[in-house]
């Protein structure tokens, strides 16, 4: 079964958000893992006092996580730069060199 969250192409940001359907926190995981291709972990923060709400976002590098604390209520952009933002920040330098062997240019 295909779910139409996933398989949708959107036109524009506003159509894409419009098809959206988000009920709960895993959801929110989900986009973030598939818009950033990277495994990240998003849970209520329950011990900060607070009528709305937070998340807390955290971008995973092999055992090391690097988490953020957002306020709610956001919008799913804001929640998608937020998580650009930890995502830009815990980013290492590529490594210049390559173990793959290099391909022979042909005249």
């Amino acid at each position: 079964m295909e779910d139409a969250r996933f398989t949708m192409v959107g036109g524009d940001l506003d159509r894409l958000l419009g098809v959206m359907d988000i009920d709960d926190v895993s959801d929110i995981e989900t986009l973030l893992i598939i818009l950033f291709n990277r495994p990240i972990s998003v849970e209520p923060l329950e011990w900060v006092d607070d009528d709305d709400g937070s998340l807390e976002v955290t971008v995973w590098a092999g055992d090391t996580g690097h988490a953020s604390g957002r306020g709610f209520p956001m919008t799913v952009v804001d929640l998608v730069r937020a998580g650009a933002s930890v995502v830009a920040s815990s980013a290492r330098p590529m490594a210049t060199t390559s173990t793959r062997p290099m391909a022979k240019r042909v005249s």
